[in-house]
């Protein structure tokens, strides 16, 4: 019998025997399940969008060796933490140790080297990254806490204007995510009343979230994401249907082609991703803030949807909304013209590089909310009248560069309006004259 038949024999007896012993139901052991590394094929696409680049958090990249310097700092973030608290760390150790298997649990791909120490490693990791996140989270708009000295690199002034962003940034990787427990169970210890109310108001303060209610949330990533995409819309589905998700897009137009067709736009009430909505001839959007790691951010949150099932498609839908109608820089100045895009990356053309290279990721055949607002769109646009306007503005807009198509379009636009009156005059009469 070969080495390697003996190998999943064995592997098999094991499992056998692991679910035999075990008291967990295997449903409820998928859905523990949270935090993903994201598969070779999407992640070789842009390596980079997916990877920490100052800070670690949790197992997946800690001991990388570009991430060690901050090591020293969580370290010394943990003895203020722990100082400050004015409880032994023995407490925190045992508060976890109660809850161990759940957190590793949570972790989809970890490594054995985790799942088979004594606990005391996973522990250390948890217990020191949660100080590091929390003492992060502290740091109000006036600064880090106070019992940190002026000159630290991490907590000061000098961290906040030239650290602090990276972390942002980190904090929301799907590979670099700690269980939102650890944070409430190291607030517990620490005898602060009502520690997930707690802890929900230093990630709103953190992230300047105006969001009064309770955020629900797996970790940082997920809590983030739920808020973008609002907590009071819920989850839609609508009749599921075939449909080519290109002619979906060259049938909505660009932000000019929907301008030109006599849509305006405006910023919707909200800051929600999903506050999106057509009606009167106006489409209101949420505003959206473009910096540094805006393409990174949208694309762990678009992994988030894709590995865990239920967390919805509100985020993919979104960004794929917007890859439709962000076709040149154009359109970015049109919606920046309305306050519902704000460029702190540079120029326009640069968000648009960034929504191509979203558009490689996704796609969108699955049913969601959007699918009306797609609907009534297509709908205007197919009505007539609103066809000739959009030639005419165009025809108009082309003149104003003083291109030599600019007489062509108008040409072309003159015709148009004459051949539908016709049409229009020929398809009448016959009824006028039959009823005169």
């Amino acid at each position: 019998m070969s080495e390697w038949v003996i190998r999943v024999e064995k592997e098999l007896n094991g499992l056998r025997e692991a679910s035999r012993l075990s008291t967990m139901d295997p449903v409820e052991l998928w859905q523990k399940r949270c935090i993903y590394k994201v598969p070779a094929s999407v992640k070789d696409r842009n390596k980079k969008a997916y990877e920490p680049q100052l800070v670690s958090f949790g197992p997946y990249h800690h001991g990388k060796e570009h991430l060690m310097r901050m090591e020293e700092h969580k370290h010394r973030a943990l003895l203020h933490f722990l100082e400050r608290s004015n409880k032994p760390l023995t407490l925190y150790h045992q508060r976890l140790l109660e809850a161990v298997q759940d957190l590793k649990d949570s972790y989809d791909s970890l490594n054995p080297i985790w799942q088979l120490d004594n606990n005391n490693r996973f522990l250390r990791l948890m217990i020191l990254d949660g100080c590091f996140m929390l003492e992060f989270l502290r740091c109000n708009p006036d600064g880090p806490p106070d019992d940190y000295f002026g000159n630290d690199p991490i907590f000061s002034n000098h961290g906040e204007l030239h650290i602090l962003n990276l972390v942002r940034r980190d904090m929301l990787l799907v590979e670099n995510q700690l269980p939102i427990m650890v944070l409430h169970m190291l607030v517990t210890v620490e005898d602060r009343e009502e520690p997930e109310e707690h802890v929900n108001w230093l990630v709103r303060r953190f992230w300047s979230m105006d969001h009064e209610a309770i955020l629900k949330g797996l970790h940082m990533l997920d809590v983030v994401r739920n808020f973008q995409v609002g907590a009071e819309f819920p989850h839609f589905r609508t009749t599921r249907r075939e449909r080519n998700c290109m002619n979906m897009i060259d049938r909505i137009g660009s932000a000019m082609d929907l301008y030109e067709a006599g849509i305006h736009f405006e910023k919707s009430r909200t800051s929600n991703m999903n506050d999106i909505s057509f009606r009167d001839w106006v489409l209101s959007l949420p505003l959206m803030v473009v910096g540094n790691s805006t393409g990174s951010t949208l694309l762990n949150f678009i992994a988030f949807e894709r590995l865990h099932i239920g967390a919805g498609t509100e985020m993919t839908n979104y960004v794929f909304f917007l890859g439709c109608i962000l076709k040149s820089a154009r359109d970015v100045s049109l919606l920046k013209s309305q306050g519902i895009v704000l460029n702190a990356i540079g120029s326009n053309q640069d968000i648009i590089e960034i929504f191509k290279s979203l558009s490689k990721e996704i796609s969108n055949d699955h049913e969601d909310k959007l699918d009306q607002v797609y609907e009534q769109i297509i709908t205007y646009r197919r009505k007539p009248f609103n066809r000739l306007r959009a030639h005419i503005v165009h025809a108009y807009h082309v003149s104003t560069q003083w291109s030599p198509l600019a007489y062509w379009s108008i040409i072309a636009a003159i015709l148009l309006i004459t051949l539908s009156i016709l049409q229009t005059m020929y398809t009448i009469y016959p009824y006028y004259h039959l009823n005169k």
